[in-house]
C-alpha cells in the first residue's frame, strides 16, 4: 500500500511518462498473466515484483488474487518436487525441473 501511495509520484519525477505508460498498456493487456506467471518461479524476487505491480493500476484485490494463487501453486510444486528427491525417486525431477 505504501508503494502505491509513495511511489507512483517519486516515479513520476524519475521515469519518463513514455516508459511509464507503456508499462500501464503492458499490464493492462498481457501483466496479469505473466505476473502470475513469475509468482509461480521458486526464487524469483517477488517482493520487487509486488513493488512493481503497486504502481499500477491493477485494483487491489485482483493483485491479491494474483499473488496469492501463484505463490500457492510455486510453493506446493516446490513442495512436491522436495518430496520426491526426499523419497529418492529422482526418475519424476526432470518434469519438475523443466517446470522450475
Amino acid at each position: 500500500m505504501l508503494a502505491r501511495f509513495l511511489g507512483e509520484p517519486l516515479l513520476e519525477k524519475v521515469v519518463k511518462k513514455e516508459v511509464f505508460e507503456k508499462f500501464e498498456h503492458f499490464m493492462e493487456h498481457k501483466g496479469l498473466l505473466v505476473s502470475f506467471l513469475l509468482f509461480l518461479i521458486p526464487g524469483f524476487p517477488k517482493d520487487y515484483l509486488c513493488y512493481i505491480m503497486s504502481v499500477s493500476l491493477i485494483p487491489t484485490g485482483t493483485f491479491i488474487i494474483i499473488s496469492t494463487a501463484g505463490r500457492l501453486l510455486g510453493t506446493i510444486m516446490l513442495s512436491v518436487t522436495g518430496a520426491f528427491a526426499g523419497n529418492g525417486k529422482h526418475i519424476f525431477l526432470p518434469l519438475f525441473c523443466l517446470w522450475a
